[in-house]
Formats: C-alpha cells, sequence, structure tokens
C-alpha cells in the first residue's frame, strides 16, 4: 500500500492536484513570509493564476472574489504567492495614476476663484488701523 504524500499541492481555482517537493514548498513558503501549510492554502495552478489575474485587471479584486465566493484578501494572497509578487502593487500603480490624471483633469476644468482675503482678517487689519489713527489725533491733541 502506497503511501500519500504530504506535499500534494491542489489548486483552490480548478481543484487540480500535482505532487512537489518538500524543498519546493519550504522556499516558497520562505520567500513569502509564511507557513508551508498556508502557501498550500492558497496555491493556485499556472493557468489559473493567469485566468484571476485578467478577472482583477478587468473587474477587479472585488468582483473577482464575489465570482470566486472568496475573500479579497483571499484573492490578493492568491496572486500573490503564485506567479509575480509585484502583481497588485503594479495594478494598483496603474489607477493611482488614472485617479490622479482625472483628478488634474477635473481641477483643471473648474475656473480658479480669485484669492479673497477671509472677512476676519480685512476687519481686525482695518480695526487696527483705526485704532492707531486715533492714537495718533490723541498724541496730536496732547502735544498741542
Amino acid at each position: 500500500m502506497k503511501k500519500e504524500s504530504n506535499n500534494k499541492l491542489v489548486c483552490q481555482i480548478t481543484g487540480n492536484a500535482r505532487i512537489s517537493n518538500k524543498q519546493y514548498l519550504a522556499d516558497k513558503a520562505k520567500k513569502y513570509g509564511i507557513t508551508v501549510v498556508e502557501f498550500k492554502a492558497f496555491y493556485v495552478s499556472k493557468d489559473a493564476v493567469q485566468q484571476l489575474r485578467a478577472e482583477v485587471e478587468s473587474g477587479g479584486v472585488a468582483a473577482t472574489a464575489k465570482f470566486h465566493n472568496r475573500t479579497e484578501e483571499d484573492i490578493r494572497k492568491m496572486v500573490s504567492y503564485n506567479g509575480s509578487i509585484q502583481f497588485l502593487s503594479r495594478l494598483n500603480e496603474k489607477r493611482d495614476k488614472a485617479l490622479t490624471a482625472t483628478l488634474k483633469r477635473a481641477k483643471k476644468a473648474q475656473p480658479s476663484a480669485p484669492k479673497v482675503e477671509s472677512t476676519s482678517d480685512h476687519d481686525r487689519k482695518l480695526a487696527r488701523r483705526r485704532e492707531l489713527y486715533a492714537q495718533k489725533r490723541r498724541q496730536e491733541l496732547i502735544a498741542a
């Protein structure tokens, strides 16, 4: 009777299984700073991770998570642990650039209002001028 291997990886998307070796699993876990058990829990085959990336790029993490009945964090881990670790950061950078460009266009479209001193500053300055003028007049009257 054959002993079942502890090094079996089961794809979380397709359900396909494959055998791996202890060193590969240990290296992957060390690379991402996780345990072997966690790596196995979020393993996705190469074809499935490509499909996941395409879904995340087109619809976002939330839509992909809803489609696969998983949490957004699970989808992020699946994409990050299987393949390029920089995928989500590059995706976020693209969205940030697009948002920044949109905000810049919106800001340019708005007419800029002329800079006006706030009324409280203006009133305070006028009050100070009146006070100085009154002091000057008192000194002139005393000197005369």
